[in-house]
């Protein structure tokens, strides 16, 4: 009777832990669901708000003979960018920063980056807080890297298995899209790099557009360059 009694509680113990991870596993997964709808839904409304709305018109097929070069340099950028990230975080104030902001601003500035060239320069930065779990926010990015720019305006096609080295890096994704902003078009080239801390998971990417015409000017290049992280 004792032993039976034992099995007994150890098989109601099992189910009920059973149960547990089943729960838990699904409320990760509707969290998940969750943000991703929030995400779209702000790209959506981030989109429609532009005076001028950036349409993502085709993917773009990766050509090994005018895209590895770009390529393989804007990796190595990431790889600069992500040792340089506590600086570029201080000196934007972003570090021991307790409170919400998100806000831009435009001015002249010299990028290291650009080998020290002079240039208009957007700078954007946002701290948010969610409630959300670290690694739920970690899935649903780059659930959405990988969708592209999400429904509204397409997907894109990532290209995974074109050899880029990943360096220090656990994740490596490039991404190549014709942008239509008005009566403009450009290629664009990205490139995201994801890298896994003790207390952090930091995302840096990379995006160069060649435009072959902007008003009178012809062949202009835009560069942004990001940094992010995720921290519990």
């Amino acid at each position: 009777l004792t032993n039976s009694s034992n099995r007994a509680r150890v098989a109601l113990r099992s189910r009920n832990e059973n149960a547990t991870l089943r729960k838990m596993l699904q409320e990760s997964v509707e969290d998940i669901q969750e943000l991703e709808q929030n995400l779209l839904q702000q790209m959506k409304e981030l989109v429609q708000s532009l005076p001028r709305s950036l349409v993502l018109t085709r993917n773009l097929q990766y050509d090994g003979a005018r895209d590895d070069t770009m390529f393989r340099l804007m990796a190595n950028s990431v790889d600069a960018q992500y040792k340089d990230m506590d600086r570029v975080m201080s000196r934007d104030g972003l570090v021991g920063l307790n409170t919400e902001v998100v806000e831009s601003s435009i001015g002249r500035a010299t990028s290291v980056y650009t080998g020290g060239e002079s240039g208009e320069l957007l700078k954007f930065r946002s701290r948010i807080l969610s409630p959300i779990r670290s690694p739920t926010l970690d899935k649903a990015f780059w659930r959405g890297i990988e969708a592209g720019l999400g429904a509204s305006v397409g997907s894109a096609t990532p290209m995974n298995d074109v050899g880029l080295p990943l360096g220090v890096a656990s994740r490596v994704i490039i991404q190549k899209y014709e942008i239509a902003v008005g009566n403009y078009a450009c290629v664009m080239r990205v490139v995201i790099k994801e890298f896994v801390e003790s207390d952090r998971v930091m995302q840096v990417w990379n995006t160069v557009a060649d435009w072959p015409r902007v008003g009178k000017l012809h062949n202009v290049r835009t560069q942004e360059y990001g940094w992010g992280y995720i921290q519990p």
